[in-house]
Formats: structure tokens, C-alpha cells, sequence
């Protein structure tokens, strides 16, 4: 499932500094348009440990609704407290991603 290129997505912001939906809608689609093989989402370009916990899950619901099945995804769970990373791991479900990419 993991073959090929897989695109480690960015979390764009709007001027007044919250998560700018229309942008990563966009992004993600052009990643299918060109025939990317699969999302890394909340990767470290993704600034994962910077976001707060509801940027985090308003990103990953636009990319899983704009995504609908159509390409794998990786989800990114990384910070500097190892015990805070597991503990995260643990409790995020993880049905519509086919690994983890995780930096401690």
C-alpha cells in the first residue's frame, strides 16, 4: 500500500492564524490529481507538536473528507514527551490510516 511517492502535507494557515481549509483542500487534491500513491498527514511539515489539539483535528477531518478513501494515508503522532506520543497513539483511532509515522 505504501509504495511509490507519498506527500507529506503541510498545514496552511490563513492571515488571521487559523487553519486555512480551502487551502489544504486544495493541496490534497492536487496530490491525487498527479498521481501521488499515498498522504502523510500531521507529518513533521506538518508542524504536528506545534498545533493545538482541535488544529490537529480539524486538519485531519478536511484531509480525510477531501481525500473519501481515494489515496492511503500515514498519520503523523510526534512530540518530545515520549509518555505523551504513546499515550496519544493509544487513544487516536487510527481505522482510516495504514501506519504511523512517528518522530520522538
Amino acid at each position: 500500500m505504501l509504495q511509490g511517492t507519498g506527500v507529506a502535507l503541510i498545514t496552511p494557515f490563513s492571515s488571521s492564524g487559523e487553519i486555512d481549509q480551502k487551502a489544504i483542500i486544495e493541496i490534497v487534491t492536487r496530490c491525487i490529481d498527479n498521481n501521488c500513491d499515498y498522504l502523510v498527514v500531521m507529518g513533521t511539515t506538518a508542524e504536528y507538536p506545534t498545533l493545538t489539539s482541535q488544529e490537529r483535528a480539524k486538519a485531519i477531518e478536511i484531509i480525510k473528507h477531501t481525500n473519501k478513501g481515494r489515496l492511503p494515508m500515514v498519520l503523523g503522532i510526534g512530540g518530545n514527551n515520549t509518555s505523551e506520543v504513546l499515550n496519544e497513539i493509544k487513544n487516536t483511532s487510527l481505522d482510516d490510516f495504514y501506519a504511523i509515522l512517528s518522530v520522538v
